[in-house]
């Protein structure tokens, strides 16, 4: 593999090893689901030219998605057929760690209904637990699964840094669908000590999981068993290359009419 420079010429700093390619975007694997209702926003935003610098980052060898998969799935719905992507090592790559996000609840109504919400609309009977802090942490990387949610209320602990909770023995994807009925709002935060302040401060909860590891970015990629929407949050160490990538140009290929050469 083709190694870009190691420095950024204009601020020299460190950036990530890889290259710039043209994939074809049928190459490319996605490892987690999108949140279809962003797609019309990135599909405008493209359209006026206002993602020029949104480089999709993907893996090396196996050409799994790391970051950019609303962009490659908008691109897609644009009829694109090659989209510029920076490829770089991935599983020996320690420039490149995993994290994810904490699903936080922005809303009026009481706590207490919407657990009682949750229990009647997954048909399941929560399991309550109080965890130190630490303990918090510990608990949910000791987690084989990470399809499954815990629920957090950090502001009905009167001795923190314990956290009271409960665990939620059902797929995420359908304890979000359900949140999403009961109306109100969620924020995607980066980390788990946000997600603890602002669920603290709104007097709500805040979703938690198990970590994905690479491995399984990996292994929901190439068996295309994919991750919730806002699964994974890859954390770079170093910089992408700065490059104008004009995904309009694309859009305007595609567009342009191809007219046949009259024989006489």
């Amino acid at each position: 593999m083709k190694k870009s420079s190691t420095t950024s010429p204009s601020q020299g700093r460190q950036v990530l090893e890889g290259r710039f390619e043209k994939i074809p975007i049928n190459k490319l694997k996605p490892h987690e689901e999108i949140l279809e209702s962003r797609l019309p926003e990135i599909i405008a935003a493209i359209k006026e030219g206002k993602l020029s610098n949104g480089t999709i980052l993907v893996s090396y060898p196996h050409y799994i998605i790391l970051d950019g998969h609303h962009r490659v799935a908008a691109l897609r719905k644009l009829g694109a057929k090659k989209i510029p992507a920076y490829v770089t090592r991935y599983v020996d790559n320690h420039n490149i760690q995993v994290g994810t996000w904490y699903p936080t609840m922005q809303w009026s109504f009481s706590w207490d209904w919407a657990l009682e919400e949750l229990k009647s609309n997954l048909g399941v009977t929560p399991i309550e637990i109080k965890l130190s802090r630490y303990r918090l942490e510990q608990e949910l990387q000791e987690q084989e699964e990470i399809k499954n949610y815990f629920i957090f209320i950090p502001w009905k602990t009167i001795n923190l840094p314990s956290v009271q909770g409960y665990v939620i023995p059902v797929a995420q994807r359908k304890v979000i669908d359900v949140l999403k009925d009961l109306g109100g709002r969620i924020d995607f935060l980066p980390t788990l000590e946000n997600a603890i302040t602002t669920a603290t401060e709104r007097k709500t909860f805040f979703l938690a999981r198990r970590t994905p590891n690479k491995s399984d970015v990996i292994k929901a990629a190439l068996s295309k068993k994919l991750f919730a929407p806002k699964t994974t949050r890859h954390i770079l160490l170093q910089e992408i290359p700065k490059r104008n990538l004009d995904l309009t140009q694309l859009i305007r290929k595609i567009s342009r009419p191809r007219y046949k050469t009259k024989i006489t």
